[in-house]
């Protein structure tokens, strides 16, 4: 259900839109050379003895860095500094939040793994924080997987 054109909530609705996409463009613009210090943790990763916990850590950050490099083309193409391809900057906006999606989700199972390893020392203190960073690795895949048009939820997601 849209405003009626011309009313008060329709003017707060542009203007919400208009500062939502000014807002993403300045995340977007300032987060060039973010990708380098994950690249760099790859290495770190591989080293892991764990070969499970090594895999969840190299997938989480080979999809992060993909996903900020994806974005990357994604701004350049809404600037349209960068043309040609089958997908314009939407689209590819949509597979760098596929990245995203997945990078978080191991985000969350190496949060349970390292909540897991913790639970029998009986250190509770320890194991919230834990908590929180999986819950909040949880809540940004149900949000990617919207985004990435993967699991559509509702736009107040």
């Amino acid at each position: 259900h849209q405003p009626v054109k011309g009313s008060a909530l329709a003017e707060l609705q542009e203007h919400a839109r208009t500062l939502m996409s000014n807002l993403s463009l300045a995340r977007r613009t300032h987060r060039w050379g973010k990708e380098i210090p994950v690249i760099q943790g790859i290495p770190a990763s591989l080293r892991l003895k764990n070969p499970i916990d090594s895999f969840l850590e190299v997938v989480q950050k080979v999809t992060l860095a993909g996903y900020i490099i994806t974005d990357h083309v994604g701004l350049l193409k809404t600037w349209k500094m960068i043309r040609g391809g089958k997908s314009g900057g939407v689209t590819t906006s949509k597979l760098a939040m596929k990245f995203c999606c997945i990078s978080c989700a191991c985000g969350v199972i190496l949060q349970f793994r390292k909540m897991l390893g913790l639970h029998p020392d009986g250190k509770p203190k320890d194991i919230y924080p834990l908590m929180e960073l999986a819950f909040r690795h949880f809540l940004l895949v149900v949000q990617t997987s919207h985004f990435a048009d993967w699991f559509i939820t509702h736009d107040a997601v």
